[in-house]
């Protein structure tokens, strides 16, 4: 039967929204689209929805939605201090004091200095997200609501669907009852088409004809097919 349901849930930074749905289907069939931080979570999501679900062809989403704008990306100070103090010792051992461009006083300490770092190879690195214990326990709940809810929709479209078996069965019966006071009466009028030699007469010569008419058919297919075969 078919199915829809919906959970969000929130985390530290992120929201998620988890969707579920179903179609019909006598074996279960499961496709789940997840975040790639929850890749390693697909067989217990898959647990998670056997039990509940036994039946159907099961689509899990679960979209990820940051609460704010932070970037994806930290600055490698470990790699910029390396930078610093190799500018440093450039500038002892050359014995720099001005900038050869504009020959102003060359200023190692000063935040001039801040852009060109900036700009150095490898000074940001990716900050890469972890999966919490906790954040998955929240998860687990979210998609548990998820399947929950479906199912809830499963049982309010069931209860539908019954109404509307009932009513055509009610219609049904109540047609039956106003043709009834007729069936005796129909009954005795084909009896006595059958006790009429005549009708007989022609429903026997029909037949004939009928039978006649398969057997020509018969024939002449036998004989096409013969003639086919003598042909090769």
């Amino acid at each position: 039967m078919t199915g829809y349901g919906k959970a969000e849930i929130t985390l530290k930074n992120t929201v998620l929204t988890i969707e579920a749905k179903s179609l019909n289907s006598k074996q279960i069939d499961t496709h789940i689209k997840i975040p790639p931080l929850y890749k390693e979570k697909e067989i217990e999501i898959r647990s998670l929805i056997a039990k509940k679900l036994h039946r159907g062809k099961i689509e899990l989403s679960i979209w990820r939605e940051k609460k704010d704008s932070l970037s994806g990306y930290v600055l490698n100070t470990k790699v910029i201090k390396e930078y610093h103090e190799q500018i440093l010792l450039l500038k002892k051992d050359l014995r720099l004091k001005r900038n050869l461009w504009t020959m102003a006083p060359f200023q190692t300490k000063s935040t001039d200095i801040i852009p060109t770092l900036l700009k150095m190879p490898d000074v940001y690195q990716k900050n890469e997200e972890k999966e919490s214990e906790d954040d998955w326990n929240d998860i687990s709940k979210g998609i548990d609501a998820a399947i929950t809810d479906l199912l809830k929709f499963r049982l309010d479209e069931g209860k539908k669907l019954e109404q509307d078996i009932v009513s055509r069965i009610q219609a049904l019966a109540k047609l039956l009852n106003k043709i009834a006071p007729y069936a005796k009466e129909r009954i005795e009028i084909v009896k006595e088409k059958f006790e009429d030699p005549s009708v007989v007469d022609k429903m026997l010569h029909t037949l004939r004809d009928s039978v006649g008419l398969v057997g020509d058919i018969f024939d002449t297919v036998r004989k096409r097919a013969s003639d086919g075969g003598r042909s090769e």
